[in-house]
């Protein structure tokens, strides 16, 4: 008898949530807290204590800071592939530990960033 294939939506939440946990903040932001109720709400309990979301497009940043808990944050990256932009629009990050900048060449919008 052939065994019909696993769905993803069909898995526990504690294996979702350890599946979430090889994945970096922005894939497992981006990837599942659009999907569903369910879904959102596991991205939701996801702690997002580590993040770089450079790669994110502008859609894609706006959409992730509406959508995920950043209160918990306590490292962030910003390196050379993230826009400019990503710089001016940070929430106030209570708990932030580490910061990481790489290569970014708006000294302005960094000054703006750390005030």
């Amino acid at each position: 008898m052939m065994r019909s294939p696993t769905v993803l939506e069909e898995l526990p939440d504690l294996v979702l949530l350890e599946l979430f946990s090889y994945l970096s903040s922005f894939d497992a932001g981006w990837l599942f807290a659009r999907m569903n109720h369910r879904f959102y709400t596991l991205t939701q309990e996801r702690s997002f204590r580590s993040i770089n979301w450079s790669p994110a497009r502008s859609n894609q940043f706006d959409l992730l800071l509406n959508l995920l808990p950043l209160e918990n944050v306590h490292s962030l990256t910003i390196d050379q592939e993230a826009s400019q932009l990503q710089l001016l629009r940070w929430p106030r990050l209570p708990r932030l530990k580490a910061l990481r900048i790489k290569g970014v060449c708006n000294i302005e919008h960094l000054q703006i960033f750390l005030l």
